[in-house]
């Protein structure tokens, strides 16, 4: 968890650098003026990185329940169909132990 949010930190300030002007010359002076503007100034409004953290973590939990939801609906499904198959097998059961039955009466009758 927190190595997602050290990267979501990265990502963020990478995405507040303006750096606009991509050119071989002057990628290293344009990231030195932005990080020096950005150093700067004193009074960082915190309230983007609350909402971004905020987002990041809903969507990873909607994520992880959607997971666990469809596990969940799996079991179940597996549950209705063994509840299926020992309905099949108790009848099968019954049967066979009634047509035993059945033949015992038959041949004490010969």
């Amino acid at each position: 968890m927190t190595v997602l949010i050290v990267l979501i930190l990265q990502i963020l300030l990478a995405s507040s650098l303006n750096i606009s002007n991509f050119s071989d010359n002057n990628i290293t002076n344009n990231l030195a003026n932005n990080t020096s503007e950005h150093t700067e100034e004193a009074n960082y409004d915190p309230n983007w990185l609350y909402s971004s953290i905020a987002q990041s973590s809903a969507a990873i939990i909607g994520i992880i329940g959607a997971f666990v939801t469809s596990k969940i609906l799996q079991i179940s499904g597996e549950k209705n169909s063994l509840s299926k198959r020992k309905a099949e097998l108790e009848l099968d059961m019954l049967f066979k132990i009634f047509y035993s039955q059945f033949n015992k009466n038959q041949k004490h009758q010969l």
